[in-house]
Formats: C-alpha cells, structure tokens, sequence
C-alpha cells in the first residue's frame, strides 16, 4: 500500500467525511450495485510535496452481489478540489466510462497493435472503429467484443446495420411529424 494510500485509510477510519452520497442502481439479472460515496478533508500529515495538491480524499465503496457471490470494493480518490460527494461519484463514473471506451478500442478491437505508419491513418482507422461502436450501439449490442466478431471484414454486414439505423431515424422523424400535424388539427 502506497504511502497516499495508507493516509486516506487512516483518515477514513478517524474522521467524520465532509459529505456522503450514497446511489444504487439495477443491473441485468436482477442485480443490484450500491455505491457510498464520502469525501474528507485531507490529512496534514500527507508529504509535503502533496499537500498543495491534495486537499481532499474521496473514497468509494462498491458493494452487491456477483454470481450470486456478495463483493465489496473499495476504491480511493484525491482531489485538490471540493464538490459534494454526488459530484464527485458522477465525475468520477463519467472518467471510468471514458476509459472503458478506451479498454475496448485497445483490447477488442487492438488499436495500440495497429501499424499504421502515419498519424492521418492512425486517425482515420481511430474514427471507423469510433463510428462501428456507435452502430453497434445504437442497434442494440451489448457486447462490443461479439459485434466485432460478427461484422469484421462484412462490409455489407455493417451497411445493413447503418441502413436500419437511417430507417429509426426516419421513422422517428415521420412520427414527430404526425404528432405535429395530429396536434394542428385539434387546436
């Protein structure tokens, strides 16, 4: 345990935090994830070569059941910034949700193995597997890993996939103009 580490443990355990939030929220097979959130102060006794840059410490604490197997984590944040505690958990959740994305360009579809020589192919290649997640998204995978699986090198595949996504669109748009027509008439 890292000497940062072992300061906000025993912060934890001594002091009161400044602010608490706690969030559950429902995951697929009924499963249910509860996230406490508390911020404190601090400690003086940090190094000082932190102490300019540590003012707070946010720690996490995960709990619910997997597998049916209960599991508790904890996880532990610094900040030289004070928000409330609900801030801090959506701020933090945003930051993991961006890396997640990332997880998956460099894992499924291994972006970091790619041995492109320019930094315009790096790009380009970067923004096709950008817009493919997004059309897997948009029609409903959840797995990322599988929609690659099923669509790598189906260029038609990926066309009809784009195809029904124009199709929600419009369709979506064609009711948007029934309702508006709809509601002229009644007034």
């Amino acid at each position: 345990m890292c000497c940062t580490k072992k300061k906000i443990v025993a912060t934890q355990e001594k002091e009161l935090p400044i602010d608490t939030y706690t969030e559950e929220e429902k995951k697929s097979h009924g499963r249910t994830e509860t996230r406490k959130i508390a911020v404190f102060k601090a400690s003086t006794e940090l190094p000082k070569k932190w102490q300019a840059l540590v003012k707070y410490f946010i720690v996490i604490t995960r709990s619910g059941t997997r597998n049916n197997k209960p599991y508790e984590h904890t996880h532990y944040y610094v900040s030289n910034n004070y928000q409330s505690a609900a801030v801090m958990a959506k701020g933090i959740r945003g930051h993991w949700g961006i890396e997640s994305y990332h997880w998956i360009k460099d894992v499924v579809c291994r972006e970091d193995d790619c041995l492109t020589q320019t930094t315009k192919g790096a790009v380009t290649i970067s923004i096709l597997y950008d817009a493919a997640m997004n059309i897997f998204k948009l029609n409903g995978y959840k797995s990322m890993k599988a929609a690659f699986e099923e669509h790598t090198n189906k260029v038609d595949k990926m066309i009809q996939l784009n195809g029904l996504i124009k199709n929600k669109v419009r369709d979506k748009k064609t009711k948007i103009q029934k309702n508006k027509q709809q509601k002229i008439r009644t007034d």
